[in-house]
């Protein structure tokens, strides 16, 4: 009896070790396939996106997207042999949660460049630069001197919670008023607070105004005589972490502006400018 008891005992210690070794060896299978393993294998970059003309661009009536993001994403993924599915729109202040919850593999609207942005999300390689301006009502003529007439206690600038440019309105103009936005919130939603009234100023480049000036009743000048209020360079992002994907994105980046292809792209928006590389 002594013996069938020890013997027992042992067997259910082999199989609960048996079923310990299988648990850890399933999870540390899928745990252990990096983003760069599954673009290899499936052939595919998974994109998250903003849709934020004319970066990139949505006809309604077709359904095929344009702009700088589309043309740099295409040639990235040619360059390494994949190719590209828009798979989910996000926000400029939640893009991380997709990636991070593996809804895809990147934020392939290029996002500003900053110390915020870094400690959420590896930035790729930039693409491309552009400037930051302040936005008012163009019969609003407070700002025109500079910035520092915005910088007042009376004055509401309207940010995108969780994106640079919070960071840049508490910054510069500690004294004004914030008015936090959804994370979700479009170019058009983020301009109608101020042709509505509800905030003074926003932040933004000039193609995006220009663009929505053109269909606008009520349209937005660049406060302190057009000048930036800060220069951005752009990058895709990935999750934290995947710095194979990261290097692999990099080097094909610098391929492309070896090649030439990245400035033939460039060239074709000329809101932009070529990035400054370290």
């Amino acid at each position: 009896m002594k013996h069938a008891f020890w013997k027992s005992l042992v067997l259910l210690g082999l199989l609960l070790s048996g079923l310990a070794a299988m648990k850890e060896s399933s999870q540390r299978s899928s745990r252990d396939e990096t983003v760069l393993e599954r673009v290899n294998r499936t052939g595919v970059i998974r994109c998250g996106y903003v849709l934020w003309p004319p970066y990139l661009t949505l006809d309604l009536s077709t359904g095929q997207k344009s702009g700088i993001a589309f043309d740099f994403m295409a040639a990235l993924a040619d360059e390494m042999g994949l190719r590209v599915e828009w798979v989910e729109e996000t926000g400029w202040g939640n893009f991380q949660e997709g990636l991070n919850t593996h809804r895809y593999d990147m934020m392939c609207s290029p996002v500003w460049v900053s110390g915020l942005r870094a400690r959420s999300a590896l930035l790729v390689a930039p693409i491309y630069e552009n400037g930051l301006y302040a936005f008012a009502r163009a019969d609003d003529d407070r700002f025109q001197a500079g910035f520092d007439a915005a910088n007042k206690s009376d004055i509401k600038i309207a940010v995108v919670e969780g994106d640079p440019s919070q960071a840049v309105r508490r910054a510069r103009f500690p004294d004004a008023q914030e008015i936090a936005l959804s994370p979700s919130v479009d170019s058009g939603q983020l301009m109608l607070n101020v042709t509505g009234r509800k905030a003074d100023i926003i932040f933004d480049n000039l193609s995006a105004v220009e663009r929505f000036n053109r269909g606008s009743t009520m349209k937005l000048h660049a406060i302190a005589k057009q000048t930036p209020v800060r220069m951005f360079s752009n990058a895709f992002a990935v999750k934290l972490g995947e710095t194979e994907f990261k290097e692999a994105l990099d080097s094909s980046i610098a391929a492309l502006f070896k090649g030439g292809v990245a400035v033939r792209i460039i060239q074709k928006y000329p809101s932009v400018q070529y990035p400054t590389f370290p």
